[in-house]
């Protein structure tokens, strides 16, 4: 069973066009090398900045991803979330800088009402479910509808991860297909399962790599409309120069005109 799949992009908005999708096809001739770096302090000057929202029941791992990608650990036992909390995470991908401030939610149903007021200009909206846990996974959709209502980033991209991958197959409530599926059905941008307790550094490259991704896709962004402005001044400077020739085309023209009615 392959551990990642990446879905197609909704190409309705312009910002997203000739970008691709989130994570580079491997087969693809053109692919880039990045160099990427983590960790970075927090005074450290950033190219772009965005929001980025953990959404999810209660103990599904939203907390512990965060853990995993900032302090590089795992705790058994972690107290829930009381409403939310935000962290700073910087990546460098090549010369590029973003900075994420992720934002985690608390998953109890009491405070639905509270943390909905967060929701506004979500660029990446991150679900999160339990393998083990069906009420967690059905519950997504009701995630994805809150976050719609409360946001009005037309722009926002969704991911979907499938939490606690390290329990046994007879733990298993939501098969890795029916993730996909559904990630495909909505539309989400990736989808992958995932092990926050996995410490293998397979593991926590796979969680590390779905924030690469994110930061990655600002970086093509970057580079696409450096391109765009690029060609916009060589286009401008063309034009100038076409008008100065007909300019200077018909100064030479006058100048002929009036020394031919001086010499007659």
């Amino acid at each position: 069973m392959k551990e990642d799949n990446i879905l197609e992009e909704n190409k309705d908005n312009e910002e997203n066009e000739n970008i691709g999708n989130l994570e580079e096809d491997e087969n693809s001739k053109e692919m880039e090398i990045y160099e990427i770096e983590h960790n970075l302090k927090d005074e450290t000057v950033y190219e772009k900045s965005i929001k980025v929202i953990l959404l999810g029941d209660s103990m599904v791992g939203k907390s512990s991803i965060i853990r995993r990608i900032c302090n590089g650990d795992f705790q058994n036992s972690i107290q829930a979330t009381i409403s939310i909390e935000y962290y700073n995470y910087l990546v460098k991908v090549n010369n590029y800088i973003v900075r994420m401030q992720i934002w985690d939610t608390a998953g109890q149903e009491k405070y639905d009402s509270i943390i909905k007021n967060y929701f506004q200009s979500t660029d990446f909206a991150i679900y999160v479910y339990s393998i083990d846990d069906k009420k967690s996974f059905d519950r997504i959709k009701f995630w994805i509808s809150n976050t719609i209502e409360n946001n009005s980033n037309n722009d926002m991209k969704n991911i979907l991860l499938g939490n606690k991958k390290d329990l046994s197959e007879n733990s298993r409530k939501i098969t890795y297909e029916e993730g996909e599926n559904f990630a495909k059905e909505n539309k989400f941008v990736m989808f992958k399962e995932i092990s926050c307790k996995d410490k293998s550094q397979e593991e926590i490259n796979n969680i590390l790599d779905v924030f690469d991704n994110i930061a990655k896709y600002y970086y093509k962004l970057s580079k696409q409309r450096s391109s765009t402005l690029e060609s916009e001044s060589f286009d401008y400077e063309a034009s100038n120069s076409i008008i100065e020739l007909s300019k200077n085309y018909s100064k030479k023209k006058k100048e002929k005109i009036i020394k031919k009615k001086k010499c007659c």
